[in-house]
């Protein structure tokens, strides 16, 4: 029989290193936003928001801009030597008067006027929205740590079948294929994953994914011990 071997499948371990390095891309990005972006447009809400209060103007007497020069809202935030969150100037925007709401619009501008100012009373992000953040970055920082080992584990394993023996680091002590007692083949077709029985009861999982050369090794198998194939098992 000839030498067979798995190692390492690249492509898997290419899409697995970057969805790590997304997770912790999103990490940094949630720690940035909840400890310095967030807080700064907290604060420059602050600054502002004296002057905000002091009027009883609607979200499109706020908005309203020939496109040249800034709205009135930007121009508050730029004389307090601020730039105005697009996300806050969006949300002001959600308290203007609908042009198909026809029915009493004086009466719901007010109503929308008043609402506009117990918005301003608001931060930008509330502590649950900073809060948030942190638990966002801990968990894609988890996960990205969970599959960096997972993947390391993976790595490490080899596979080699030579002369009717099964060896290397993901088999540990050799496997004589006489020894197999029994084949697991429910997730090959969907997975490629086969788990052996072995006469001194042990299960080693076969990945086809994971490992290249993988396929080939199980196809010898199968060859070799016809009688543990079943009708699950095709190639």
């Amino acid at each position: 029989m000839n030498t067979l071997t798995a190692k390492l499948n690249r492509e898997f371990a290419w899409r697995m290193t970057a969805i790590i390095i997304l997770l912790l891309a999103i990490c940094i990005w949630s720690i940035y936003d909840g400890r310095i972006g967030w807080p700064q447009e907290n604060a420059a809400l602050d600054k502002v928001r004296p002057t905000l209060l002091a009027t009883n103007l609607t979200a499109e007497a706020w908005l309203n801009s020939d496109g040249k020069s800034p709205s009135l809202l930007q121009k508050a935030f730029l004389d307090a030597g601020v730039t105005a969150p697009e996300s806050y100037i969006r949300k002001v925007g959600e308290y203007r008067l609908s042009d198909a709401d026809t029915d009493r619009r004086e009466e719901k501008r007010a109503f929308l006027a008043m609402q506009l100012r117990l918005f301003f009373a608001q931060p930008v992000h509330s502590r649950i929205d900073l809060m948030t953040q942190d638990f966002q970055a801990v968990l894609c920082l988890t996960l990205a740590v969970i599959m960096a080992i997972t993947l390391l584990g993976i790595s490490k394993k080899d596979y080699k079948l030579e002369d009717g023996i099964l060896s290397g680091s993901g088999v540990g002590a050799e496997l004589k294929l006489t020894d197999i007692i029994s084949v697991d083949w429910k997730r090959w077709k969907r997975k490629g994953i086969v788990v052996l029985t072995t006469a001194d009861g042990r299960k080693i999982k076969l990945d086809a994914w994971h490992h290249k050369g993988m396929t080939a090794i199980i196809t010898a198998i199968a060859e070799s011990r016809p009688e543990l194939k079943t009708n699950e098992a095709v190639f």
